[in-house]
């Protein structure tokens, strides 16, 4: 069963990124940010991170504490990230909508967490992969939540030509004045 739901988290990954792939390759063809709320795009990559998700949090459980990991470092350094990304996320959230979250052209956002990062959502996700990958000390989930970071790192590439196009000048105004990720001081 744990192999099992550990190729399906990874082909829904896969999924996701065949769409990232066409989308930064081929601009006219973007899957992702879909063209319009609930069109085959919408549902392709929203159904392959559901799979994703779904088959993760089942390998996290079948494999939990299978790795090398001794003692409680993992849990606190993990939680630790946990936490931080989780409150980062929730404050991208919360300044972005759902409708924006989901790929929905809605408004330009350069307010709140967003004066410091183009991608604080995906920054918040990344740190909330690693630190969970650490947790459950499993191989297996190391290795989704791996994919899951650099998919994360890559998701803006295919995002940014659809912002420019949508917004235009404020947003290569922007897109000058605040770095994709952190801006290291």
């Amino acid at each position: 069963m744990l192999d099992w739901l550990f190729y399906i988290a990874l082909i829904g990954e896969c999924l996701y990124g065949l769409a990232l792939a066409i989308s930064i390759i081929c601009p006219r063809k973007r899957i992702w940010p879909p063209p319009k709320w609930k069109s085959w795009q919408f549902f392709f990559v929203w159904t392959s991170l559901i799979v994703t998700v779904i088959a993760s949090i089942g390998t996290a459980y079948l494999s939990w504490n299978s790795f090398i990991f001794k003692g409680i470092w993992h849990y606190v350094f993990g939680g630790m990230l946990v936490v931080i990304g989780y409150v980062i996320y929730v404050l991208a959230r919360k300044e972005l909508g759902v409708a924006m979250m989901m790929g929905v052209k809605d408004r330009f956002i350069s307010t709140g967490i967003y004066k410091y990062s183009r991608n604080p959502m995906y920054v918040g996700d990344a740190l909330m992969l690693i630190g969970g990958s650490l947790i459950v000390n499993s191989l297996s989930l190391m290795i989704i939540c791996g994919v899951g970071v650099v998919l994360f790192l890559l998701t803006p590439y295919a995002e940014e030509p659809w912002l420019s196009e949508q917004y235009g000048d404020v947003y290569n105004q922007y897109l000058n004045k605040v770095s994709r990720f952190v801006k290291f001081y």
